[in-house]
């Protein structure tokens, strides 16, 4: 509010009181893709713990669930604020080709960079942090967080290809990748009904290498 007011104060602009809907029409053909894409992973997420508790039981959900918890929240913090650096990077040289490429080099060495070494690294010395971290009694999410680490360091290879798209406006690869994700591990799930853990989550990074 404190940089709105000051801002206000200082340009002496002020918006006008009209509504243009075909002023909208571009954001929002952004807008409710990108909105779809974000729901459709949480509700993979949530879809796919459901059914390993479903399968598998509560206990292994819970060395699932804790195994996520450790891979997926730091991948997502590192996904957001490298789509902060990233995406105005690539946004801004949409009519250059060439600055576009250029561009696109610099945040794919800037993903890799940031990205491969944290998650191989932690599946490295899985064995360590998990008895550290949480206890000994968590020993069997330590297969489990290795095979999610893998499988966020190599996801992290197609970001700045995801990032490039987005900041060309066509979202609906990134939506399109979302359902393809959700059908495929869910109905991995369903139709292949591991019997262990690592199997479940093995469903879960598999559908991501394809994509």
């Amino acid at each position: 509010a404190a940089n709105a007011g000051l801002l206000a104060w200082r340009s002496g602009w002020r918006p006008r009181r009209t509504l243009s809907v075909a002023a909208l029409r571009p954001l929002v053909r952004f807008a409710l893709p990108n909105a779809a894409m974000h729901t459709l992973s949480g509700a993979r997420l949530q879809g796919f713990t459901m059914l390993v508790a479903g399968l598998l039981g509560l206990t292994a959900a819970g060395y699932v669930n804790m195994a996520f918890r450790l891979v997926t929240t730091p991948q997502v913090i590192l996904n957001l604020q490298l789509m902060n650096l990233g995406f105005p990077v690539l946004a801004r040289q949409q009519a250059d080709r060439v600055a576009l490429t250029e561009a696109y080099r610099l945040v794919t060495k800037m993903v890799t960079t940031a990205a491969l070494p944290i998650f191989a690294g932690l599946a490295l010395v899985a064995g360590d942090v998990v008895p550290l971290v949480l206890g000994p009694g968590w020993m069997p999410s330590v297969p489990l967080l290795q095979i999610l680490a893998l499988g966020a360091a190599l996801g992290f290879l197609r970001l700045a290809g995801s990032f490039l798209l987005r900041a060309l406006g066509h979202v609906r690869f990134s939506f399109h990748n979302a359902v393809i994700l959700l059908v495929l591990t869910l109905g991995g799930l369903l139709l292949l009904r591991p019997s262990d853990p690592a199997q479940a989550v093995v469903l879960w990074v598999l559908p991501a290498m394809v994509t």
